[in-house]
């Protein structure tokens, strides 16, 4: 004995066992109050789904035969399977979900069983839907036929243990899917930054384009340059600067401007319609995508918003030619869509429009700094900022000479315009056509004196920098090289302007833009 005192029978004392009846007592009170919170009593009707939406993880729709499922992958992406395979629109999911977890049912029916026979829950019009949570059982619906008098639908499930019903809007609701949900733009999410391949299938033709230390390059069709036109066959026959060689082959220089586009049009296109499953399979005959008129594929680490696409890095879609003027038919993962005439304004053009055909190789935009000198004289300078937030990165650009407030007399000009002096002209410098390939001269005299405009352009800085110098002026005809081919002469009659590179010798005809915005310059700038 240790001296404890015992009750009469030598159990254990009587205040533990008081203690232990009243937590059984509270156990027992939590258990049946929690058990009284969760049977909802929807005898007068009440919510179908009554749950947070952020707790659903996946729906299931049976209809007609055919089953289409939702799951959350993670966050705000979700994948839609089954039946129907596609991308799914993230704003469209959250509206669904919304409009689930605020729908309600009507009063139990009278004298009615789970899933009553009467009503047809297995008919061909039903509908089933199930709700899959975290953490908690599913919850399901069906729905029957509709009530010939108010319109609104039988259901069965959800909880009860009736039939009872629900509104039509709720019927055509679930009768839209997966529709409603499917990707209303071409290849949704796509970042064009992350995309550095694409394969071009046109006919029975495969064509590539690669990205590489920021420029695009295409890999030389087997017919050579000829076969992406002629501009490009003369360019590569008098200069190799925008020609490269691997094992795979040669490769010409493309057209940053013209894939960005590119890309841009058979992604974030707007689709105008997606037809039903039964329909895509005779329609791809019918729209010309059995095989494809054309089809472009995407490659780039995690392009792809749907994990469970067949890969993470690659997004590919087809194209039939037009349906009318402003149709154009497309397939995506399998489902058939009717899209905007503009997702073919690069594909229908011959393949040399993604060559790079401007006078520059290199990109002004994507310099560091640029002046612009007239007859020696300092014009204009600008320099990028490096926070440009719009596609094309002009805003990027600040004209830090001539300054604002340096300005001889009252311009009337805003940061704005003043600014946009050097944003212009970048823009304008890499736009610059080429209107005819002249051979290379090293005599600087090819070029009049008169007007004469020098663009300096710097790449990176200290070590790293890089050096561009290109003039601009009159063509002075009677210098021109041995072999040139005869000018394009302007309609108003103005003299050709040529472009010279000092370095390398490469002479260009291109337009009079550059020396026009020189001279309407000179007013802006102070005298040195």
């Amino acid at each position: 004995m240790n001296g404890r005192p015992l009750n009469r029978d030598g159990g254990a004392p009587r205040s533990v066992l008081i203690l232990t009846v009243l937590l059984l007592v509270a156990a027992a009170a939590l258990f049946y109050s929690h058990q009284k919170k969760s049977a909802i009593d929807y005898t007068t009707g009440g919510p179908l789904f009554p749950i947070d939406q952020s707790e659903i993880e996946g729906v299931l729709l049976t209809r007609q035969g055919s089953q289409y499922r939702l799951d959350r992958v993670t966050g705000e992406i979700w994948s839609l399977s089954g039946a129907v395979t596609d991308y799914v629109d993230s704003l469209s999911v959250l509206k669904l979900l919304g409009n689930l977890t605020a729908s309600v049912g009507g009063p139990l029916l009278p004298g009615t069983d789970v899933e009553d026979r009467r009503y047809e829950f297995n008919g061909p019009e039903s509908i089933r839907l199930t709700v899959f949570r975290s953490g908690g059982e599913a919850i399901s619906l069906a729905l029957g036929t509709a009530n010939p008098v108010a319109g609104n639908f039988y259901a069965s499930g959800a909880g009860r243990d009736a039939c009872f019903m629900v509104p039509a809007a709720l019927r055509k609701m679930l009768g839209e899917l997966p529709g409603s949900l499917q990707a209303r733009k071409l290849l949704p999410g796509v970042n064009r930054d992350l995309v550095d391949r694409v394969d071009l299938r046109r006919g029975d033709r495969d064509f590539l384009v690669e990205r590489r230390d920021g420029r695009w390059w295409m890999l030389m069709p087997a017919e050579g340059p000829a076969y992406l036109g002629q501009d490009v066959r003369d360019y590569q026959a008098m200069y190799t600067d925008r020609r490269t060689t691997d094992e795979r082959g040669v490769w010409v220089l493309a057209s940053s401007a013209a894939m960005d586009l590119q890309i841009y049009q058979v992604s974030d296109i707007i689709v105008r319609e997606i037809m039903p499953p039964a329909e895509s399979e005779h329609l791809k005959g019918d729209w010309g995508l059995d095989p494809p008129w054309r089809q472009v594929t995407l490659t780039g680490k995690g392009i792809n918003p749907d994990p469970n696409a067949d890969s993470p890095d690659r997004m590919t879609i087809a194209f039939g030619s037009a349906l009318n003027v402003d149709s154009v038919p497309a397939l995506r993962r399998g489902n058939m869509l009717v899209t905007e005439m503009e997702a073919l304004e690069v594909l229908e053009q011959h393949l040399g429009i993604l060559t790079h055909r401007t006078a520059l190789t290199f990109l002004v935009m994507q310099a560091d700094t640029m002046e612009l000198q007239r007859e020696g004289r300092l014009l204009l300078r600008g320099e990028r900022t490096g926070v440009a937030e719009t596609a094309e990165g002009r805003k990027a650009w600040l004209t830090v000479f001539p300054k604002l407030s340096g300005m001889v007399g009252s311009t009337g000009l805003t940061e704005r315009d003043h600014n946009g002096f050097s944003q212009d002209l970048v823009v304008d410098l890499d736009r610059i056509p080429v209107l005819a390939v002249l051979p290379p001269t090293n005599d600087a005299a090819v070029l009049a004196d008169k007007e004469r405009v020098t663009i300096t352009v710097t790449f990176g800085t200290g070590e790293d920098v890089r050096t561009e110098v290109v003039e601009f002026g009159f063509l002075a005809e009677d210098r021109l090289p041995v072999g040139s081919p005869p000018l394009v002469y302007q309609e108003d009659g103005s003299p050709p302007v040529g472009v010279w590179f000092p370095v390398s010798g490469k002479l260009l005809q291109v337009p009079a833009q550059t020396v026009v915005t020189a001279r309407n310059l000179v007013q802006f700038a102070p005298r040195n």
